[in-house]
């Protein structure tokens, strides 16, 4: 097993990583394409690629669909994409894996940060700017991802062509399927 980059903007770089190979994982990145627009067309030129040099398992890493989930009142771009993405790959590659997850505790290194607010008390706060209210806000690490992925290319006949949703339940532990 080895990794290759591309560039998900281009097709022929695309293509020339994966000539050859068996199965690709793919997990674009909603802020580095721009817009909820671009991350579904560098999905489907993911896809496109595969199609091209007959790669047997794409699985794709998806998150929920807000938009259907919440019957058109609340939407995230950043998870709508990929949802939306994940239809134009099935249809495409029947036996894709569409890995559904949820959002990576990674990104609390980033752009996720807490925001430092100050209270009616002149003390301060620092606020997620999720508002998640006095829910649970479920994540994953990314190594926890790959094991996931790593599960679906071993076991393709129980993944292939299916849409694969990691749960965390009350006792902390994850489950797929």
């Amino acid at each position: 097993i080895s990794a290759v980059e591309a560039d998900t903007n281009n097709l022929s770089s695309l293509e020339k990583a994966f000539d050859g190979v068996d199965g690709v994982y793919c997990n674009t990145d909603y802020w580095n394409a721009g817009s909820r627009v671009e991350e579904v067309i560098q999905s489907i030129k993911v896809a496109t690629a595969c199609l091209n040099c007959a790669v047997d398992h794409l699985v794709y890493s998806s998150l929920e669909n807000v938009i259907e989930i919440t019957k058109c009142t609340l939407a995230l771009p950043y998870f709508d994409s990929k949802a939306e993405a994940s239809k134009y790959i099935q249809a495409m590659l029947p036996k894709s894996s569409i890995l559904v997850t949820a959002p990576y505790f990674e990104n609390f290194l980033g752009y996720a940060l807490p925001e430092k607010r100050q209270t009616s008390d002149d003390s301060f706060e620092y606020v997620f700017k999720d508002p998640m209210a006095d829910k649970p806000y479920t994540m994953i690490a990314l190594d926890d991802i790959g094991q996931f992925a790593t599960y679906c290319f071993a076991n393709p006949q129980k993944t292939q062509g299916e849409t694969l949703h990691v749960r965390f339940g009350h006792s902390r532990q994850s489950a797929c399927g």
